[in-house]
Formats: C-alpha cells, structure tokens, sequence
C-alpha cells in the first residue's frame, strides 16, 4: 500500500517538477537576453524581458534586481512613462525581501522612490533611509556617497552633506569636480577642506587641479607636492600633474614630471603625446621630434607617433622625411577613410611645394577618390591638369 501511495505521488510530483524546471529554464534565459539588450542600449525591449524572468521567479532576488534597475533606466530616458518606475519599486520591495544584505538594493530603491516623488506621486516612503542604510553598509562607496550627497544637498541638508564631502572625494576624486562649487565657495572653506583631505594622492591631484580652475595657485601648490606620490603607482597620471605645474609656471619640472613617468612606462602613447605637446606648446619641434623618436624607438609599430612625427617634419620643413613617415603611416596600420585622405593631401601639398606637379597630381586624385564631391580638391586637380598640359615635354614649371 505504501509502495503505491509512493507511485501515486511521484507520478503526480515528477510531472509539476519538470514543468518548474521549463519555466526556470524559460526565466534564466529571458534574464540572459535582457542582459545583452540592455547593454546594447535596447532598454525597452529588455524590460519586457526582465519582467517576464521576475514573473516566472519571483523568488530570485537577481530578477527583482535586473527589473528594477531597468525600470529606473527606462524612467530616465523616458521621464514622462511613470509605469517603468512603479515596475522597479515592487521589484526592488520584493528584492529586500529576499536579500537583506545588498547594499544596492536599499539605494536603488532610494533612487526609485526619489524619481516618483519628483514626478508628484504622493504619500510615499521617504528616500533617505534608504540611502542612509546603503551608506552605513558600504561607507566609502562613492555612489552612495554622491547619490546621499545629492539628495541632502536638493532637500536643503547642506551640512549634512558637507560632512560626507572628504569620505567621497578620497574615494573617487572626480567627486571634487562635482560638489566643490557647492561646499567651498570661499578661501577659507578651501584651506579647511585641504586639512581634512590629508595625504591621498589622487584626490590630492583632483584638488590641486580644481584649486587652478579657482584662482588659488598658493593653495594647489603643497596639493601638487603630495600628488606627486601618485605616478611611481600611475605613471599616466603625470600628465595631469604636468598641466598643473605649468599652470604654477614650472614647466621645467613639468617635462621632468613627464619623463620620469615615460621612462616608467614607455609603452604609454599618451605619455609620450603629453611630454612632445609639452614641446610644442613651447615652440621647441626639436624637443617634440626627439621626444616622439624616443618612444617609436619603444614602439616600433605604433602609427600614431609616425603620423605624429610626419606632421612636425611638415611644420620644420623637413618634406623629405615628412613624405617618408607618411607613407609608414599607410603601411604600419590601416588608416581611416579620413585619415588617408588627409595624408594623401598633406602629401600633395608637400610635392607641389617641391615642384613635382605630377606627384602632387597623384596624390591630391587619391584623395578625391575617397570624398569625390570635394570642392576644394576639384579646383586643386584641374589647375595642375592645366599646368602639366601647358608644360608639355620638354618646357619648364610655369
């Protein structure tokens, strides 16, 4: 009898089991979908998706979350369609439900009752908890920090905000840029805050630049000195460091700056652009020439310091090498339609400077190939085929 009972309930159980395991299977690659729409910026059609793996298993906290956050992100780009955000505030209800711990849950769902608050929807909870409680589980979590800043700074909370102000820019430093205007109106409240900062290099680096941009060169001066700490771990980060010493009139340990870095990191192009513009902001080609061969020597495949190099040969005069190191350009790397264009004409211009007719000919037709409806290069070509037809074999250059 109980062999029977057990028959019973397994034929009755297997059935419901495997059709679980469709439906699971159904909502695991809908979430997967939606996950590549939305990172194709499709972020309509992966709602519907999200939406549909949150329906089939509400009980996955994953789900919740991937509806929530594209409910948020179809609300911003739609700010009007209010449905998309009341979708992510269940979402994000249920997701607290099943995860008390996750931090983004709690601010995400403080995003969402802010943004419905903001379009008129009454009688809601209020935000701030919920960015509060993201803050105490995560302290130094920049966007926490700037999403509670923000709040508190819209709802007229400015000390409050103030007081989070060195937390958030010695985590990310680019917070400095966004909430100084605000929080350091004055000379005093800079000095201050440059206490509270103390030795972090990167947000020192952040501050000096942005005490430049506000006239306090006396100030950014002991930032720039604790910054500098910052390049043996991040080299690229002379470059910065370089534009604040020239702002200081010190262009000298700029280019010092900057060949330390490179000599740290000689396969960085954009060191290597940043030391030779340096040069050049100084009318010193020679300096920028040197600079650039340096690093081609360190990167013999690189195009960009081939097409760099060309250039300044051109503006010194040097047309022999300047043609040479266009021609690499084209052989190195595939070139961009424009890009060959505007080698096949600054090679035109050089061989009309050197009399050649018919090779400034080639190249200027060369290029009229790629953008044929060019009209400055139309009138460029007939005046040579006039020319070499008037010369003629055996008569010079008119």
């Amino acid at each position: 009898m109980k062999r029977i009972a057990l028959d019973a309930l397994i034929l009755f159980a297997l059935p419901l089991f495997l059709v679980r395991q469709v439906q699971l299977f159904q909502a695991e690659s809908s979430y997967q979908q939606a996950e590549q729409l939305s990172r194709e910026q499709k972020e309509d059609q992966a709602f519907a998706l999200y939406r549909r793996a949150a329906g089939i298993a509400p009980e996955r906290a994953l789900y919740q979350r991937g509806l929530g956050r594209s409910g948020l992100r179809l609300y911003q780009a739609q700010p009007r369609e209010l449905i998309p955000l009341y979708q992510a505030r269940k979402a994000y209800q249920r997701a607290l439900q099943l995860d008390r711990v996750y931090p983004y849950d709690r601010f995400d769902m403080g995003e969402v009752l802010e943004a419905l608050q903001s379009s008129g929807v009454p009688a809601l909870p209020d935000p701030e908890p919920f960015l509060q409680q993201a803050v105490a589980t995560d302290p130094t979590n920049p966007l926490f920090l700037a999403g509670l800043m923000t709040w508190q700074l819209r709802h007229g909370q400015k000390d409050q905000a103030r007081s989070l102000f060195a937390r958030a820019a010695i985590s990310a430093p680019a917070a400095i840029g966004l909430f100084a205007p605000s929080f350091l109106p004055t000379h005093e409240d800079r000095v201050k805050f440059a206490e509270e900062l103390g030795r972090h290099p990167a947000a020192n680096l952040a501050y000096a630049q942005y005490l430049i941009g506000a006239k306090e060169p006396e100030l950014a001066k002991p930032q720039e000195a604790l910054a500098a700490a910052l390049i043996p771990q991040q080299p690229e980060a002379a470059s910065k460091l370089a534009q604040i010493l020239i702002a200081l009139n010190e262009t000298e340990q700029a280019k010092q700056v900057l060949a330390q870095a490179f000599a740290t990191q000689p396969q960085s192009l954009f060191l290597a652009q940043s030391w030779a513009q340096l040069f050049i902001s100084q009318k010193d080609f020679p300096g920028a020439i040197a600079v650039y061969q340096q690093a081609l020597r360190e990167n013999p495949g690189a195009a960009e310091l081939y097409l760099a190099l060309a250039q300044l040969y051109r503006q010194t005069g040097q047309d022999d090498l300047a043609l040479d190191f266009f021609d690499r350009v084209l052989e190195t790397k595939p070139a961009t339609a424009q890009q060959r264009k505007e080698i096949f004409v600054a090679e035109g211009e050089i061989k009309l400077k050197q009399g050649d007719l018919q090779g400034a000919l080639v190249e200027y037709q060369k290029a009229l190939e790629i953008t044929p409806n060019d009209r400055q290069l139309e009138p460029k070509i007939k005046r040579l085929q006039v020319q070499l037809e008037f010369q003629g074999p055996g008569r010079e250059n008119p």
